[in-house]
């Protein structure tokens, strides 16, 4: 064990890249509900959530773990406008059905429970793989090069992005439009999260905010009994919108075109808490 230990400081970006190949063959291949209300699914995050903490233990030891007991609320406030970006849209969707008297589905303070603990567990399963297995693994492997944190940042966010498009049926232009800039939207939400973890280096607040993130943008289209739109990443295909048809490719990009606007915003609020980061600090003691 003990040389499996000194193998993994010695080659940590080699832990990390069979770490990730792991985890997504893992969650691949692991048959689970996509369905929210199925605590399978969490159940299933929870344990790859587990591996990962294993892995990355093999790169960086317990840091992780002792640096996640502190600095928990000064993260999520630091990440308060992240939340806003999701919000924007489904806050206001939330209030117009609620004043508009749209019947709540049976059962949905269960159904508010079932969202809570499933958008948890996906914000700590997709935070362990691409913050710290991502961000330790290279600054353990190129702590001396200068250009460490760029690439750290460009790997992180990137792959958060893509993996948010990846498997999608793309077969027209503007399938390839929403895939592209929803790529951008989550690589740039990924980068923001990437800057509460080297302000905090606490995977839990990183969590917190990215399950919360995804639990508002939820919410309000679950526990409502309403006839919307089902919805992914990439879209195809028209709508009726009253006496309007709605092509929900074009609708989808440009909700995409706004989040990018709402995270180049939200990195402008965040920036006072971004100059605080001590590189050399994290350079020299993680």
């Amino acid at each position: 064990m003990k040389k499996l230990y000194d193998l993994s400081k010695k080659y940590p970006l080699l832990v990390g890249i069979v770490g990730l190949l792991v985890i997504y063959c893992s969650f691949c291949n692991v048959p689970a509900d996509s369905n929210p209300d199925s605590y399978k699914e969490a159940v299933l995050r929870i344990v790859l959530t587990i591996a990962c903490t294993g892995f990355i233990a093999l790169i960086s030891g317990d840091k992780i773990l002792v640096n996640s007991s502190n600095k928990t609320g000064k993260g999520i406030l630091m990440g308060i406008p992240i939340i806003m970006i999701n919000g924007i849209f489904t806050i206001p969707m939330f209030f117009f059905k609620l004043f508009d008297s749209t019947p709540l589905v049976d059962g949905w303070y269960i159904k508010i429970l079932l969202l809570a603990f499933y958008y948890l567990s996906v914000g700590f399963f997709e935070e362990t793989l691409f913050r710290p297995m991502i961000n330790d693994a290279i600054l353990y492997q190129f702590r001396d090069k200068k250009g460490v944190f760029v690439a750290i940042a460009l790997v992180s966010s990137f792959s958060f992005g893509i993996v948010h498009v990846w498997g999608s049926d793309i077969h027209n232009m503007v399938m390839f439009i929403q895939a592209s800039l929803k790529t951008i939207s989550s690589a740039m939400a990924g980068f923001l999260l990437l800057t509460v973890y080297w302000r905090t280096r606490n995977i839990v607040a990183c969590a917190i905010i990215h399950g919360l993130c995804d639990f508002v943008v939820i919410f309000s289209l679950d526990i409502f009994k309403s006839n919307a739109v089902a919805t992914n990443y990439v879209m195809e295909g028209t709508t009726e919108l009253g006496n309007l048809t709605v092509n929900m490719g074009v609708a989808q990009s440009f909700t995409y075109v706004i989040q990018i606007v709402l995270s180049i915003i939200a990195f402008l609020i965040m920036f006072k808490g971004i100059k605080k980061i001590d590189f050399k600090k994290i350079r020299e003691e993680w």
